[in-house]
């Protein structure tokens, strides 16, 4: 274990020079999930378990500036959703991995729509402002709830898309029926290596937040089949996948597993547990195969 400038990284330690080519320390899994058993995780590969450095308007480039210094040119991989830029910027000058363009498409809504097949997006719209809205029917004085800038993942995304200012929201067409997700790992070459069984969120009526999980195994060859026309459209790679879905539309993906802190939801579709070390096993695996390949 090293603790450098207050940041703890656990695993294997740091290789140098073109042994990072060769040998798994090339690899470094950055973020800390939730429920994660992460002494177990630290014996897979090495990790990197701390939150993304502040302050929140220059945390993309902050965290991957801490990558760079405390694992220059080793591929970073995200356990969690706030790392997933930062480790894509950092993977800019590595030969494999997360890149920029992946990350963006599972992070900005309307790039993710653009980029999605069509056939798999509801009916969308962008709307260009800054402001907070409120949306109504032309006859009509009701009004939905406010619609109010995310102010802390605009500015996670400012300085890597440049009309984030310029279209502000995604308006999207309400797909009736039950909500789905399915949660996957991605290889090193853009394939589905590995996927859990399929859940059904149950959603609050009152909260208007998903309240309950259930099992959902008729329902994951649907999500499978949406996952393999997902990850090459959104180009991810070296990743985890976290894919939401109704009827036959995609609601939402991202480039990780999915992240309810509550510990009903991982039990819920890997009763086996810590499915972070799965992805990281495989990973792994898939890295030191292709590297005696190579050699």
């Amino acid at each position: 274990m090293l603790v450098r400038d207050g940041v703890t990284i656990s695993g294997r330690p740091k290789a140098t020079g073109e042994e990072r080519n060769m040998t798994t320390d090339g690899l470094i899994f950055v973020g800390e999930p939730w429920h994660a058993d992460m002494e177990q995780l630290a014996q897979l590969g090495r990790v990197l378990a701390q939150p993304l450095p502040g302050p929140f308007e220059d945390d993309t480039a902050a965290g991957a500036e801490l990558l760079s210094d405390v694992a220059a040119n080793v591929v970073a991989v995200p356990l969690t959703e706030e790392w997933v830029l930062a480790c894509a910027v950092h993977n800019f000058h590595c030969p494999e991995g997360l890149r920029t363009s992946a990350a963006l498409a599972a992070t900005d809504r309307h790039r993710q729509r653009t980029m999605l097949p069509g056939h798999r997006s509801p009916w969308w719209e962008a709307v260009s402002s800054e402001r907070m809205l409120v949306v109504k029917m032309r006859a009509s004085s009701l009004s939905s709830d406010l619609l109010q800038p995310d102010t802390v993942a605009a500015n996670r995304l400012a300085p890597l898309v440049g009309d984030l200012h310029r279209i502000s929201y995604v308006i999207e067409e309400r797909v009736p029926g039950a909500q789905y997700e399915i949660n996957g790992v991605v290889g090193w070459g853009g394939e589905l290596l590995h996927h859990w069984q399929a859940v059904k969120q149950t959603w609050s009526a009152v909260t208007g937040k998903i309240d309950a999980y259930e099992p959902a195994p008729m329902m994951t060859q649907i999500g499978v089949q949406m996952l393999r026309e997902t990850i090459p459209a959104l180009g991810l790679a070296g990743c985890g996948v976290n894919l939401e879905w109704r009827q036959d539309k995609i609601m939402d993906v991202h480039a990780r597993l999915g992240e309810d802190p509550r510990e009903i939801y991982t039990a819920t579709w890997a009763p086996e547990g810590n499915p972070a070390a799965t992805l990281i096993e495989l990973l792994v695996a898939q890295w030191t195969l292709r590297a005696e390949n190579d050699a």
